[in-house]
């Protein structure tokens, strides 16, 4: 056989051989997107909770329950590394619980109080 043809030849299986493996490798991607389980939904955030914007120690609560907060006031401060974060009241309303005292350690998204109405 001329060694042009067998070159020829060569080339042409392996560019049949990459195009196998390349259509194998997306038949088993497509396959593995198409098992992937959904990615759970968060439940509605409960309007009367008040969370922790991310990890730390909480320095000081500035409310008890029973206390009227108004918008925009200061109910605790975490410390986050080396800042200092007030978390302040969203909404106007009644301070039902507070769950957290100064030292605490909490994670973000942590319920710190809620509002009672």
């Amino acid at each position: 056989m001329d060694s042009a043809l067998q070159t020829s030849l060569l080339v042409s299986a392996a560019g049949i051989g990459l195009f196998l493996v390349l259509l194998l490798l997306i038949m088993g991607l497509a396959a593995a997107l198409g098992r992937a389980k959904p990615t759970p939904q968060r439940p509605p955030a409960d309007p009367r909770a008040v969370l922790a914007p991310s990890e730390g120690s909480v320095i000081s609560v500035a409310v008890q329950p029973g206390r009227t907060v108004t918008i925009g006031q200061e109910l605790c401060i975490l410390e986050t590394g080396q800042s200092k974060t007030a978390v302040r009241a969203g909404r106007v309303g009644v301070i039902n619980a507070v769950h957290v005292l100064p030292g605490d350690l909490v994670q973000a998204g942590q319920v710190l109080m809620e509002f009672g109405d």
